[in-house]
């Protein structure tokens, strides 16, 4: 076999192994499971605790729950960066309607200040000097670099 495609079967086998970590495909042919799962637990565990630094609030809000709800979200979904998961998890807790009023006021700031896409770009910081967002029971608007809010939230 010439360099080129041993160099090109690696890379196929290592792009499987990462798939495999990452949930996203099955542990292929070789590798053992139960290193591959320890691996990706951890990877999940990394994944979550950056959560806690990139969305501070959403995490405290969640309390216990936030690790399994996010591993349970984060399970079949490579990462996509700190802010980007974080963002991904909150919208999909949104549609669960269980993100908490705390988390959803965090999100609606977020939107504020930056411009989310849905594939793997970083947000961009949002140039208009006039943005809102709502959140339960209300709308965050943001004015130059005030907000304001209007509405009250609701709890329940």
């Amino acid at each position: 076999m010439s360099e080129p495609d041993v160099n090109a079967s690696l890379a196929a086998r290592q792009r499987q192994v990462l798939d495999a970590v990452t949930g996203t495909a099955a542990i292929p042919d070789g590798f053992a499971a139960f290193n591959v799962d320890v691996a990706r637990r951890a990877l999940l565990d990394k994944r979550a605790r950056e959560l806690h630094y990139a969305w501070p609030i959403l995490a405290a809000s969640l309390g216990e729950h936030v690790r399994p709800l996010f591993a349970e979200f984060a399970e079949h979904r490579p990462t996509r960066g700190m802010r980007n998961d974080g963002y991904a998890f909150a919208t999909w807790l949104e549609a669960r309607d269980d993100l908490p009023l705390a988390g959803a006021l965090e999100l609606a700031e977020a939107r504020l200040w930056w411009v989310w896409s849905d594939d793997d770009t970083p947000p961009q910081r949002r140039t208009s000097r006039i943005a809102s967002a709502r959140f339960p029971g209300g709308r965050l608007v943001r004015t130059g670099n005030r907000v304001h809010t209007i509405g009250r939230p609701r709890t329940s």
